[in-house]
């Protein structure tokens, strides 16, 4: 979302602190234009239902703006449909001077950022529009997140490839699993701009810290996969078991 001045998101809703005057705040007059607005208004108003696997990107407006709201995607990225919901969800937990404020959210989309990490967003599906560039990667991500695997205790796994968004597990390394919970659970502190909003935790798993202390940690399963011994390392403990002498057997001394 573009940066405004806080005093004017302020100001929108009614809320003017009272060291500032109006003299202070600078609006943004020349793209407040009758025509930009009736033209951001009726592109928000063309609504339409979106398939998961449909590609997606934020609208853009004739003026040059657009109606992106948040930060990431980009406006330049194009993002992937994993669910677009009959009813949107209307989030209450920012105050009435946030735009975010009851915003419908009824459109789940994924897209890669910076770190090459596949991230999942709840979005207003009416700031979004088909996208023109296809992206093969966002689909392969798209079907390695929806294949699921079964896991055990004692299991160890790690990231599927693309899917790590948490800084531990480091990517390769693996984890072991305590256990699986038969239905999600949602962190409900976690804000609706956040990534990790609306998260399925469903897989517990532990790992050493930097301290050597064993921590345990909530995931979501469908960005996990089986851990697999490196091939080295496989090959290294086949030569050693390769060279190592035959145990004589014990016979059984009876006294």
């Amino acid at each position: 979302m573009s940066t405004m001045p806080a005093e004017l998101i302020r100001m929108i809703a009614g809320a003017i602190d009272s060291n500032s005057s109006s003299e202070d705040i600078k609006t943004p007059a020349s793209a407040n234009t009758p025509d930009n607005l009736n033209q951001a208004f009726g592109t928000l108003t063309e609504v339409r239902r979106f398939n998961p696997g449909d590609l997606v990107a934020w609208k853009k407006l004739p003026s040059g703006g657009s109606l992106k709201n948040r930060k990431n995607p980009q406006l330049h990225e194009t993002a992937i449909v994993l669910e677009h919901f009959n009813e949107p969800l209307i989030i209450v937990e920012d105050d009435a001077g946030s735009p975010y404020f009851r915003e419908p959210l009824d459109l789940v989309v994924g897209y890669v950022d910076k770190d090459g990490n596949f991230v999942i967003l709840h979005v207003d599906s009416r700031r979004f529009e088909a996208a023109n560039s296809p992206s093969t990667e966002l689909a392969e991500l798209r079907e390695r997140l929806l294949c699921r695997q079964i896991f055990t205790p004692g299991m160890l796994v790690t990231w599927k490839p693309g899917l790590r968004n948490r800084v531990l597990p480091l990517p390769g390394q693996p984890v072991v699993v305590e256990r699986t919970l038969e239905g999600a659970i949602h962190d409900a502190k976690t804000r609706s701009g956040s990534p990790y909003f609306r998260e399925p935790f469903d897989l517990i798993c532990g790992l050493l810290d930097a301290d050597g202390e064993y921590a345990a940690y909530h995931y979501d399963s469908r960005r996990f996969m089986p851990y697999v011994l490196p091939e080295a390392a496989v090959t290294e403990g086949a030569v050693t078991r390769g060279n190592a002498k035959p145990k004589r057997r014990q016979r059984n001394v009876i006294a």
